[in-house]
């Protein structure tokens, strides 16, 4: 019976993609190319209680800050139930290679193993771009990835995704944000391998951003989760 909860509770922490996009700073968690299109100091904290069970959370915590011709991130992850809880984090450096490729390389732990990532992105053109990522561990690949994002009619933005972990089925996600204002953004979207609607709405207040987002299983029930973030002033 442990051994069933055990994997099954990894399989739903594998298959959920960690960090609704509502902040720009968590953006390179699902495509980590994205993080040299960041131009400004970003910080952001993100607490999610899963499905409401007690002692079942995910909190998370990403800085990024233009270092050099770059920009330079810390991200770390904390997630699942003791004792099958998993801690990521890594350092990062992104670059832009031309004017249309962004490239991102992180070094860090994943549950006391070194892990490495790299992540790519191609804008091939104004309102589309693809993304590529791939991680890494002491006995090899462990993940790849790929994500198409375009823009639609209006102020809306489309991305879908899939990835596959070593020894896992494939996931993916299917979303659209929508950003009514400048200070106003909305998502919602599925993530699949099982069906994981959410939805979140994210405001900004000066420096300030918020967001809260809630994930739902027909069995499991809510996950309700918070963001905050703070942007510096940006780099031309």
């Amino acid at each position: 019976m442990i051994i069933v909860c055990s994997l099954a509770l990894q399989w739903v922490l594998l298959q959920l993609f960690p960090i609704p996009p509502l902040l720009e700073v968590f953006e390179s968690w699902n495509e980590p190319g994205r993080l040299a299109a960041l131009r400004r100091v970003s910080a952001g904290v993100y607490s999610e209680k899963r499905f409401m069970i007690e002692g079942w959370n995910v909190h998370a915590l990403a800085v990024a800050f233009p270092a050099g011709g770059g920009v330079a991130g810390v991200k770390v992850l904390h997630a699942g139930i003791r004792p099958y809880a998993e801690t990521q984090a890594s350092l990062m450096y992104g670059l832009r290679l031309g004017k249309s490729v962004m490239a991102a390389a992180g070094f860090g732990l994943n549950s006391g193993k070194a892990a490495a990532e790299l992540g790519t992105v191609w804008e091939t053109g104004q309102r589309c771009r693809i993304g590529m990522q791939c991680g890494m561990g002491a006995s090899g690949a462990e993940y790849g990835g790929v994500s198409v994002t375009f823009g639609a009619p209006g102020p809306v933005e489309i991305e879908l995704a899939a990835g596959k972990a070593a020894g896992q089925a494939v996931s993916g996600r299917a979303q659209v944000l929508y950003r009514p204002v400048d200070r106003l953004l909305i998502v919602g979207g599925y993530a699949a391998g099982p069906l994981f609607p959410y939805v979140g709405v994210g405001w900004m207040a000066g420096w300030w951003k918020m967001g809260v987002v809630g994930r739902w299983h027909p069995y499991l029930g809510i996950s309700p989760g918070i963001l905050i973030g703070w942007n510096g002033k940006r780099r031309d």
